[in-house]
């Protein structure tokens, strides 16, 4: 290639242009990549450009140079990490060209550092959170996810680019606690309440509810306008046990007694003033919760035979003809001399 008309024509855009062969080897580089990564042209030229970038995206980038499906488009968007010479990591946006060349295709790669922007916190963010064990994400003030850390495919089961693209934890919260989780941050926000953890079942990748815990902190401008939002998440499949009833608990109680493998056997007459005797009566317990509760109820289950805890209470969501009612739930288990269970006592008490 013309070296010479090249920098003639690039030389004196704000942007670093690098362009190199199918194998990623860099063929020319501007001046001003050559000031941005701080490689002179002649210490770029036959690097391959996969040095220059951080790996998150090294494999969309060989998608795009070998036309995968997918990425056989004649231009890539990317934002992410490059290298400097100095090993110290710039964020950037990066736009992507194929070029056909008598001599086989080449690839022209403009790059713009990112500063003092969303993109640029986004990406300066991920530097703390990458490593971080729960899910980390970050929004702006109209609750835009920004940046999402790796753990998100963990527990929902979606890429980072994924988790971002349906808007991050607003939008898979599960319907029937969206509302009040949405009501529940709005008030929050014009509260101006920095601190709040959020307790709901939200969507997994495949469709299945996951109880979700979540810490949200927020950040404010000098006039009291939402400025940062960072959410915290991390699965709460089960409650840890506790040692009295809450005090929002009605003094009303359902008695229910559940033989050895958790079948009703018997109702109090009392519980008809907050359950349907005739939907419960015979059935197993298990089945007449909240689906996503009755995976914290075999986690306590669990809990019980490793800890021998005999006693646990936490608070889940009991059926009521076609919905389901948040309630406290108590259970005493009983063993006979062998250690065996025999039967468990369930009290419930509704909220509120």
């Amino acid at each position: 290639m013309d070296k010479g008309r090249l920098n003639e024509i690039f030389n004196d855009t704000s942007e670093a242009v690098v362009i190199f062969d199918k194998q990623g080897s860099i063929i020319y580089f501007n001046s001003t990549a050559s000031r941005l990564f701080q490689y002179t042209s002649a210490e770029a030229e036959g690097k391959s450009i996969f040095d220059l970038i951080e790996q998150d995206i090294h494999q969309n980038l060989r998608n795009f140079l070998s036309h995968k499906p997918g990425f056989s488009s004649q231009t890539l968007e990317q934002k992410a990490f490059i290298i400097r010479q100095d090993e110290q990591l710039l964020p950037a946006s990066f736009l992507l060209s194929s070029i056909t060349h008598e001599k086989g295709d080449i690839y022209m790669m403009v790059i713009e550092a990112l500063a003092a922007s969303e993109d640029a916190l986004s990406l300066n963010y991920k530097l703390l959170a990458d490593n971080v064990p729960h899910i980390v994400s970050l929004y702006n003030a109209q609750l835009q996810c920004l940046y999402v850390n790796p753990a998100v495919r963990q527990l929902y089961g979606y890429r980072q680019a994924e988790y971002i693209g349906v808007g991050g934890f607003v939008a898979l919260v599960a319907d029937e606690d969206k509302a009040r989780i949405l009501q529940e941050i709005e008030q929050d926000t014009k509260e101006r309440v920095a601190l709040k953890t959020y307790t709901y079942c939200a969507y997994q990748s495949n469709g299945e509810l996951v109880q979700v815990q979540n810490i949200v902190k927020r950040t404010f401008d000098t006039q009291g306008n939402l400025n940062r939002l960072i959410a915290y998440e991390k699965g709460a499949e089960y409650e840890p046990p506790i040692s009295s009833p809450a005090p929002e608990l009605s003094s009303q109680a359902a008695l229910l007694l559940l033989d050895a493998q958790g079948k009703i056997n018997y109702i109090s007459p009392a519980t008809t003033s907050l359950l349907d005797i005739d939907m419960y009566q015979g059935k197993n317990f298990i089945d007449m919760l909240h689906p996503s509760d009755q995976q914290r109820l075999r986690y306590a289950r669990e809990e019980t035979i490793l800890n021998g805890i005999v006693s646990l209470q936490y608070q889940c969501r009991v059926k009521q003809d076609n919905s389901f009612v948040p309630m406290r739930v108590m259970l005493d288990k009983f063993y006979n001399a062998q250690g065996q269970q025999t039967h468990t006592t369930v009290r419930l008490y509704r909220l509120g």
